[in-house]
């Protein structure tokens, strides 16, 4: 069950898993541009809602991305209705280029597509971790990030 109606996010956190979605998907974007954004809207605090999907237009789809817990990915595809967005029987808004880094990012072409990874260190164990989907632009970059459950976004490149 998903918290958003309709929803389905498919959650990756291993490394090989997380790099095949990304290239899987990236196949598709590179050469074509960001034409819009949207993000879903917390209208008492008149901000954007970090925890819900940050939603990318690309050749016409509606990408949904998401980042949980720790270094958890998911990328789909058409999935959230952002004229009618139902989570737990309330409507949220997805207000459209709402974001100025996502704003700095519309009309650019994508070149790139990579994952961000970073580590921790557990008991004398390093665990490496996902932490970030990286869209070089034409002029530019988008980084989409794991803000520990949330997401977060930026116009500077991760350190990959």
């Amino acid at each position: 069950m998903s918290w958003i109606e309709g929803y389905k996010p498919e959650w990756v956190l291993e490394k090989d898993k997380a790099e095949e979605l990304v290239k899987r998907w990236s196949k598709n974007w590179i050469g074509k541009s960001i034409d819009k954004t949207f993000v879903g809207w917390y209208e008492p605090d008149d901000s954007w809602y970090e925890d819900l999907p940050i939603i990318l237009i690309i050749g016409g789809d509606r990408i949904e991305i998401c980042w949980q817990k720790f270094d958890s990915l998911s990328i789909t595809k058409n999935q959230i209705d952002i004229n009618n967005c139902m989570s737990y029987e309330k409507k949220i808004p997805y207000k459209e280029n709402a974001h100025q880094a996502l704003n700095e990012a519309i009309g650019k072409k994508i070149l790139n597509v990579k994952l961000g990874m970073s580590s921790m260190t557990l008991e004398e164990k390093i665990i490496p971790m996902i932490n970030s989907l990286d869209f070089e632009l034409e002029n530019g970059f988008l980084t989409i990030f794991n803000a520990l459950d949330e997401n977060g976004l930026s116009n500077v490149p991760a350190n990959v």
